[in-house]
């Protein structure tokens, strides 16, 4: 049976009984609340949380922000969990190729060794979905997109929302000429990235290149990971069909200054409606308590807290320690940076 097949893979990929528990509790009832997966797992609340924030961190949970109580979704089992089994691949095969550049190096007499390229391909996109999501995983700087089809943003949605807590940029190209029939794309990008702060780039050029599969001319847009990673993807409108990928610098180089030299015609970043809630309920007081600003924004718990540490690590607003000279523990104060 399948679910036997899921708890298999639940087991090599290292959770726990309570994990297993938890997972298997959503994939049976498609969405529940925390106090709903306490009762009906018979768990307590701080057990639920903590490892819901360990499932959610692993792609195999999501729970949109601003929402209370915040309602968990599982992701879809073949995607999340073939993502973490390549992931754990890629880490085994990287400890490999680490390995037979050593031997080579210390093998030859000059004492260096070729560069391999590596590259992959997946005719499967499900597959190479999964595979994007461990690089978005992995990235601590900039993701960049050209004119990634909804189904795919979909999909990558999870990852890149998660990128954007870490603090990394999120950036999509596109042009009207990369599509044929899909229309009002910029506001199909904001819908489905309404969790994310992104900044969305029209050009007057096309940002795809035009390829030949089966026979059939395509389009094939990027996605540029820390400017290490370059990934392909061939889709026409809103149909994925197979993606590459590339590990190396001067691919990604080629791939940016092409972005780079294309003229913007409108240039939009949106920041996430609790976010700006956030930001909003800081500007129109100055200095803010955390409480105050719950208050404020309606938003409140774990949920703010990582908006705040979002809004600090960026900048965007300056966190001080208020000294009261009273027992207790310092309270924190908040203001919009000029």
């Amino acid at each position: 049976m399948l679910i036997d097949t899921i708890k298999k893979v639940l087991i090599e990929i290292g959770l726990t009984p309570v994990q297993q528990h938890i997972y298997e509790h959503l994939l049976a009832n498609r969405k529940a609340t925390i106090d709903a997966i306490k009762n009906g797992t018979r768990l307590s609340y701080a057990q639920v949380q903590h490892n819901l924030r360990v499932l959610e961190k692993l792609g195999l949970v999501a729970g949109p922000l601003g929402k209370k109580p915040r309602v968990f979704i599982p992701a879809d089992p073949k995607t999340s969990l073939a993502a973490i089994l390549e992931a754990r691949y890629k880490d085994w095969q990287d400890s490999i190729n680490r390995l037979d550049n050593e031997l080579r190096i210390r093998e030859t007499t000059a004492g260096t060794c070729t560069r391999r390229v590596s590259f992959y391909h997946y005719t499967d996109p499900d597959l190479a979905i999964g595979h994007f999501h461990a690089l978005i995983r992995d990235a601590a700087k900039e993701v960049t997109m050209s004119a990634p089809p909804p189904v795919l943003l979909r999909k990558l949605e999870p990852a890149l929302h998660d990128a954007f807590l870490r603090g990394v940029d999120i950036t999509i190209y596109f042009s009207d000429l990369d599509f044929d029939e899909l229309t009002e794309y910029i506001q199909r990008v904001l819908d489905i990235m309404r969790r994310t702060r992104v900044t969305v780039v029209q050009t007057r050029e096309k940002t795809t290149q035009l390829v030949r599969f089966n026979d059939v001319v395509m389009n094939m847009g990027v996605v540029l990971v820390d400017g290490v990673l370059l990934n392909s993807f061939v889709f026409k409108d809103d149909i994925l069909w197979h993606a590459n990928g590339f590990h190396g610098q001067a691919f990604v180089e080629q791939a940016r200054k092409f972005l780079d030299v294309l003229n913007v015609e409108k240039k939009i970043t949106e920041n996430p409606a609790p976010v700006q809630s956030v930001i909003d309920a800081i500007e129109t007081r100055g200095l803010m308590k955390t409480r105050d600003i719950g208050n404020s924004s309606g938003i409140s718990g774990e949920t703010l807290r990582k908006i705040l540490d979002y809004l600090v690590e960026q900048g965007i607003v300056a966190e001080t320690v208020e000294k009261s000279g009273k027992a207790g523990r310092p309270r924190k104060v908040y203001q919009v940076v000029d």
